[in-house]
């Protein structure tokens, strides 16, 4: 089942605004969630800009904000296999409209309904520490968190 028609990769065929692009239009139930983690330097305006950046796009992006609007989820229709596909296109397009300095990407998890994200990715999400640039040990001790149960690979 070699149909892999990628036709102009990221440049989404003007019509074809019924799924985002084609990662899959032959799998209507298989999805990828990518979270995003809001940056403590995010705009006030990220909401709007969301809006902005799903119109500019020209996607068909479902989108939602989890946790208080701390956390973005993007869920784009495509297979698992495709999810590394999903997250780079997904990420290169936020780079280009400004969203990318307002969120950081923590991970895509792929399951077959599209509403469902469990509650832990949502929480890796918020417990999400972004590496910063400069070494910012100052600020607080390294608390031991409670990882005790922290065995489950991904």
């Amino acid at each position: 089942m070699s149909h892999s028609h990628s036709h102009g990769r990221g440049h989404s065929s003007g019509h074809s605004h019924n799924h985002g692009h084609d990662f899959d239009p032959h799998h209507p139930g298989a999805f990828c969630h990518t979270l995003f983690r809001r940056r403590e330097t995010a705009s006030v305006d990220y909401l709007i800009n969301i809006l902005d950046f799903i119109r500019k796009t020209n996607q068909t992006w479902t989108w939602e904000l989890r946790a208080n609007d701390a956390v973005l989820q993007m869920t784009i229709p495509c297979k698992k296999e495709q999810k590394a596909e999903a997250e780079f296109y997904l990420l290169n397009a936020m780079r280009q409209h400004l969203l990318g300095y307002d969120w950081v990407i923590v991970e895509t998890v792929c399951n077959k309904e599209a509403t469902y994200v469990s509650k832990k990715a949502i929480e890796k999400a918020l417990n999400y520490k972004e590496v910063a640039e400069e070494p910012k040990e100052t600020e607080e001790p390294k608390e031991p968190e409670a990882n005790a149960g922290e065995a489950s690979g991904s």
